[in-house]
């Protein structure tokens, strides 16, 4: 419940997140987590360079 003396001091404002919380705390991974996270996305992207080269080298081939 709001008391009288917080709406007015927000001007009469009655935009309800002046009033009411909805401030959801972000997820905060584990250093050694993100650091996984992070070593297994290099290495797909490195993957995926690999094969697109080998594509495009075949590509080049038929040309």
């Amino acid at each position: 419940m709001v008391e009288r003396a917080e709406i007015e001091e927000n001007e009469f404002n009655l935009n309800l997140p002046r009033y009411v919380d909805t401030f959801e705390p972000e997820l905060v991974l584990p250093l050694t987590e993100a650091r996984l996270n992070l070593a297994k996305a290099q290495a797909g992207a490195l993957t995926a360079a690999q094969d697109l080269n080998n594509l495009l080298a075949v590509i080049d081939h038929e040309s």
